[in-house]
């Protein structure tokens, strides 16, 4: 017991730079818990994921369709199907000739 106190006032100390008995109830409280080496995480219940599998998955689409990688990447891929439409050997390979549809 009289290491876990040595420990509180250590930690006092060396945190807050205040003698553990100057503390307050809420300070000490949390002193105790890093002393004891205890979990303090976040309720269970609060990090729950209520969300519904499509909600997650408009949020995963959103966060990919929005990014600059993939309007660079679009861009780019618009340009190489107009190019490969319009400059292949005079149309006659194109696959979406002009006027393109763009679909």
């Amino acid at each position: 017991m009289n290491n876990g106190a040595n420990r509180s006032e250590e930690l006092a100390q060396g945190l807050l730079s205040s003698p553990y008995g100057a503390l307050s109830p809420l300070q000490k409280s949390v002193i105790d818990l890093i002393a004891a080496e205890a979990p303090s995480g976040a309720d269970p219940i609060l990090s729950r994921d209520d969300r519904t599998f499509g909600q997650r998955l408009a949020d995963r689409v959103a966060s990919i369709g929005g990014s600059w990688g993939f309007i660079i990447g679009f861009g780019l891929a618009l340009t190489l199907w107009i190019g490969w439409n319009q400059f292949t050997r005079g149309g006659h390979l194109a696959f979406d000739p002009y006027p393109f549809i763009f679909l």
